[in-house]
């Protein structure tokens, strides 16, 4: 469970780096360098990181980190949530 923790946080400061600096910028609550680091950490040697503080940062961490982005995460998903075409949802 561990090595997919790990890989969770790779994914997610990977998906945080996509959202790109600006919204980086707007977010200064949140601690990008604390996540870029541990990112780094893992992708270049998870044998040495400590499987206490991953799950420190999958129990304690994440969910507070939802909670700051909650409403951006929301806002695009609405986006893509596109009724497709020849569905019931797109004829109306």
């Amino acid at each position: 469970m561990a090595r997919a923790c790990q890989f969770d946080i790779v994914r997610l400061a990977a998906d945080l780096e996509r959202l790109g600096e600006a919204w980086i910028d707007a977010h200064p609550s949140i601690p990008w360098r604390l996540i870029r680091g541990m990112r780094n950490r893992i992708a270049r040697d998870n044998r040495t990181v400590d499987d206490d503080v991953v799950w420190e940062v999958v129990t304690q961490h994440a969910p507070m980190l939802r909670e700051a982005i909650a409403t951006d995460v929301d806002r695009a998903r609405a986006l893509l949530t596109i009724p497709r075409l020849g569905t019931q949802e797109a004829e109306h």
